[in-house]
């Protein structure tokens, strides 16, 4: 919540601005220029002792000047504040007070020290009005028009901030601003920080752009001045802050990491005065659903302050305000509500059961009880929270009423207590303050109670703001971070699809609002894919671009990926030895990426998606074609409930708008249809596979694509895995014999122009490597199927977290054993002599020459030809060195692998005499140059597949391919046999190289095989991909 979110440590910085008296004594003398150097080089811990030995020093004289004395309690009570020793400070602000009891300006120095002791303990009200004391004793003895009244104003301003008095503070701190420009009091180092804390004030009061004027003020102040910090902290700090609660995050972040750097560079980093760097990260971060990290970068702010003030101070509630937020964020509540529940203890044991943050924290305990499900504890703490802040009347907390009602709003929504759920969403419709992301998400619980309410027309603009908002953020967010970091920002965009859907899904027997159908293929043809289009324009953009400093960045990112997928590959204890730091290595790769993701090209390519409707999809349909679009989602209207559903929109030439089909169930769809269904197809031994996937998918799409021969179709979840064309209807046919299917990436591929291929007819053929150069190749070792064969019991995929070992670390690859594919031999002898007959100039490597240098060394040919072993790491379970499960979870392309020579070698950990290890991972293909490829081919098993992101497709090898450039992929879903595999390549070429077209040739070819051998197994492994 932004009260918590823009707090800035106020007594921490204030202290700075205090100044010393004179000195006396010789003795003293000698201690106070001690304590001035090392005050000086900013050592507080050092200076105190000095401070103390004067105390000591004066003591011992009997009855030491009470003046001098006075004034060196003060000083060693500023000290003992400056090292936040609170309880210390506050017991030498009052014996100076009994000291000298007269009420003159020291007395009134040691009230301000009172106050800032009384202050730092959590006691707001009473240090204010401690500050009142001070001010009226300051314009008693100097008037107004002087620096020490100023100081004290500034004194109380802070203390009604620090207490959520924002209105009060504003007040105040708008005096001070008046007095400095009217008196020119000369401390203008002070005047930067009343218009920084003036900045926040406004913020926390949700005027966000008086906020952003007074911190641009307080930069240029600060840089104007010699002798001052210019760090600006503060300033920059909420500067970020602002840009985040706008949605501007390239630009906060941008801000945030000069700011880091800057700090790093000073040595500074980890001062607390500089902790709320990690606080403003963990903002930024949680904004992009990067959560885990979020929840790292508070922890290592907290640590900070812990370790400076111990566990129970004030300055840490932020802190576990955040990291709670960033628990719920995550899906894990009940992590959230632990956080709360001690946040809320320790506040007691400081007495501040009647502190603002109590109650906000209260407030974000309620969220976690929504995510929980816990609805009545959740409803029960928002009304008590909500009481308590419009108690103060004080409209500087309308930010956190705002967020609060709609929290309440959603809570009323889950028990179906529609009419308070109104009430609180007019609530917070009512506060004008803007927040982006809270608002959008109004709008669509605005559209979901229009709908139960039937106002049926509100539902469709609310809807289609909704929707809009979020495609034109995702638009300028997309090239905000890395890949693997952008794959998160869908969870935001699969968000918004599945709350459309559930209202489509509710009003699907009624049919009140169809618009709704259109709203949503609107943003699913934006959302589709979406991240896969993304990583190729940027590479394109940049490669097809004229900026040569541009394309040596990326050359140079290209390098140190290629650098960090061997290190990915090496032993734990060798990466020790070398020194080697991954997650070094791995955050310089992405602030490059970052770098060369944010060129303007791309991001136009981007910005021009936004304006692909499903019209221009159904428009370029020719007759006797469909398209469908399938979706999986989950959960329904009002309900927590978190089931799987499937729906498939389906385009057509002669239809006006799209026809709609759910598929009942989803759950048993995946756990067990497709299971079933698959098991049949996979193995030759089976019978062929029933017909119930047929009645529980295809009957119920059928009646509207009975004139079509040829459908695309953009696959979702579970349907990445089936080929349709094995659907067995219930005459035993299967719809190969009635359909071409043509899987595509988005619908959108439909609009794409064919891609500019290289002008050479340039091929290259790679087959049988010599997985183990030592062993026998022969027919005794030789396998009629393309599938790894692992003969030790505890060979299942442990090594998922390290993925190229199954290599070095880990038992579980022990048994892996590569067969050597002659039939793969054969393949590639015939096709090279097939190509060169048809003009194709080819390079054939196979045996010991069929090295994984050999592929990644390759620059752009026309054809791409590799029939080998694949794998996929299907497991993910925890491994013990190596890359770490978070690694290999975040970037499942380290998760698919082609096997080259010596591949065996590496599995059984023996020595290798070449330059790689024969394994090569899709995270490596997607670095290779395949711009111009027309055609990939992956002659080996499981090469189709990878792990399924709802909207984004399969993460392996064929998206790795599709990123460095390839036009068309021909994949395996399963296991080829290796002799069926090599005719069927040998039929696909001859009938395109024949004249037709490569989907006409996959057809003929799948028929033909299918002719000879009718069980799927044989003839439906393979699929073709591309535009």
């Amino acid at each position: 919540m932004k009260r918590t979110s823009i707090y800035s440590p106020f007594l921490i910085q204030i202290l700075f601005f205090i100044g010393n008296g004179a000195i006396a004594a010789q003795s003293v003398q000698d201690l106070q220029a001690s304590f001035d150097a090392s005050r000086s080089a900013g050592d507080m811990k050092a200076a105190i002792p000095f401070a103390e030995k004067i105390i000591v020093v004066l003591e011992q004289q009997g009855t030491p000047n009470k003046t001098l004395y006075t004034q060196k309690l003060v000083q060693l009570s500023r000290s003992y504040n400056h090292d936040f020793r609170r309880k210390d400070a506050e017991q030498l602000s009052l014996k100076a007070l009994s000291v000298n009891p007269l009420k003159d300006t020291l007395y009134a120095d040691a009230l301000i020290e009172w106050c800032f002791a009384i202050g730092g303990q959590g006691q707001y009200v009473r240090a204010d009005s401690i500050a009142q004391l001070a001010i009226n004793l300051r314009r008693q003895l100097l008037g107004e028009n002087n620096l020490p009244f100023g100081v004290a104003l500034f004194a109380s301003a802070g203390m009604k901030f620090q207490g959520g008095q924002i209105l009060q503070a504003i007040h105040t701190f708008e005096q001070c601003r008046a007095l400095w420009r009217k008196n020119n009091l000369g401390r203008p180092d002070m005047l930067v920080q009343i218009l920084s804390y003036l900045g926040n004030s406004y913020y926390i009061s949700g005027k966000s752009s008086k906020a952003e004027l007074l911190y641009k003020e307080s930069i240029t102040l600060r840089n104007s001045l010699t002798g001052l910090n210019k760090i600006a902290f503060m300033e920059t700090s909420n500067l970020a802050n602002i840009l985040i609660g706008k949605g501007q995050y390239t630009e906060a972040d941008q801000l945030i990491e000069a700011l880091q750097i800057t700090l790093q560079d000073a040595g500074i980093l980890h001062d607390p005065r500089y902790a709320d760097i990690f606080l403003v990260k963990a903002q930024l971060l949680g904004n992009m659903n990067q959560h885990e990290e979020a929840i790292s970068s508070v922890q290592k702010g907290k640590s900070i302050l812990m370790k400076a003030f111990g566990a129970n101070n004030p300055y840490l509630f932020q802190y576990d305000n955040l990291m709670a937020n960033a628990w719920v964020s995550a899906g894990k509540p009940e992590e959230a509500i632990k956080v709360y529940r001690s946040a809320l203890d320790s506040m007691k044991v400081l007495g501040g059961e009647a502190w603002i943050e109590y109650s906000m924290l209260k407030g974000g305990l309620a969220n976690a009880y929504v995510s929980a499900r816990n609805y009545q504890g959740a409803i029960d703490l928002y009304l008590e929270s909500i009481a308590y802040y419009e108690k103060t009347g004080d409209s500087g907390y309308d930010v956190v009423l705002k967020s609060m009602y709609l929290g309440l709003c959603e809570a009323y929504r889950y028990v179906h207590n529609y009419v308070e759920s109104r009430k609180y969403l007019q609530k917070f419709e009512a506060i004008g303050i803007p927040d982006n992301a809270k608002d959008n998400w109004a709008a669509f619980l605005n559209a979901e109670l229009s709908f139960v309410e039937k106002n049926y027309p509100v539902v469709v603009p609310s809807s289609r703001t909704y929707t809009e908002t979020i495609k034109k953020q995702i638009g300028n967010e997309i090239f905000l971070f890395d890949d693997q970091k952008r794959q998160s920002q869908i969870q935001d965009v699969q968000h918004a699809a599945n709350a459309v859907l559930t209202l489509i899904k509710a009003d699907a027997s009624q049919k009140n609002i169809p618009e709704l159908v259109d709203i949503f293929l609107d943003f699913q043809l934006f959302k589709k894919s979406l991240l896969l289009t993304a990583s190729q324009r940027i590479r394109s953009g940049i490669l097809n671009g004229t900026d040569d400093k541009l394309k040596e960045r990326y050359n140079n990112w290209i390098d140190q990926k290629d650098e960090l997928a061997y290190y990915y590959t090496r032993p734990r204890a060798e990466l020790v030895a070398e020194n080697i730091e991954l997650p070094q290595l791995e955050a310089r790769i992405d602030s490059l990426e970052k770098i060369l993701a944010r060129s303007n090209t791309a991001y136009n390519m981007t910005t021009n998606d936004l304006k692909i409707n499903w019209k221009m999809v159904r428009a370029a349909l020719q007759p006797g074609q469909a398209a469908l679009e399938i979706v999986r989602w989950q959960g329904q209207l009002y309900s927590p409930v978190d089931s799987v559903h499937y729906a498939v929109f389906i385009l057509t030439p002669d239809r006006p708008e799209p026809a709609l089909a759910f598929i009942a169930d989803g759950d048993r769809l995946e756990q067990v249809l497709l299971e079933k269904h698959l098991l049949a197809c996979t193995s030759p031994q089976s019978a062929a596979p029933t017909s119930d996937l047929y009645n529980a998918v295809w009957k119920n799409i059928e009646p509207y694509v009975k004139n079509a021969k040829t459908i695309f179709v953009a696959a979702d979840g579970c349907f990445h895995k089936i080929n349709f064309a094995t659907l067995r209807q219930p005459d035993n046919t299967y719809l190969a014999d009635r359909y071409n299917f043509q899987p595509v990436f988005s619908l959108k591929d439909i609009l794409k122009e064919p891609g500019t291929v290289v002008a050479s007819r340039s091929a290259f053929l790679l087959g049988n490597p010599a997985f183990s150069p030592e062993k026998n190749t022969e027919a005794a070792t030789a396998s009629r199927s393309r599938t790894i064969e692992n003969t030790a019991a505890d060979t299942t995929d442990y090594a998922v977290y390290n993925p190229l070992g199954i290599l070095r670390d880990l038992n579980a690859t022990r048994g892996i054993e590569l067969k050597s594919l002659p039939g793969s031999q054969k393949e590639v002898d015939d096709l090279s002599a097939l190509l060169q007959r048809n003009g194709w100039q080819t390079t054939l490597y196979t045996g010991t020459k069929a090295r994984e240098e050999e592929v990644k060394s390759l620059r752009s040919p026309r054809v791409m030809h590799l029939a080998t072993h694949g794998y996929f790491l299907a497991n993910e379970r925890a491994g013990t060195a190596g890359l770490s499960r978070e690694t290999v979870v975040r970037n499942p392309l380290l998760r698919s692998m082609l096997f080259f020579a010596g591949a065996q070698n590496t599995l059984d950990r023996k020595p290798l005499d070449q330059k790689d290890d024969g394994i090569l991972t899709a995270y490596e293909v997607q670095n290779m140059n395949l711009d111009g490829t027309e055609l990939v081919v992956l002659s080996a098993c499981k090469t189709g597949q990878g792990k399924v992101q709802n909207g984004e497709g399969v993460y392996g090898l064929q998206r790795a391919l599709r990123i460095a450039g390839a036009q068309n992929l021909l994949l395996s879903l399963w296991d080829v046999d290796d002799e069926v595999g090599r005719t069927f390549m040998q039929t696909f070429y001859e009938q395109w190289l024949g004249g037709k077209s490569k989907p006409e040739a996959f057809r003929y070819t799948q028929l033909a095989i299918k002719a000879k051998y009718p069980h799927p197994f044989y003839w439906a492994g393979f699929i073709l991909i591309g535009n």
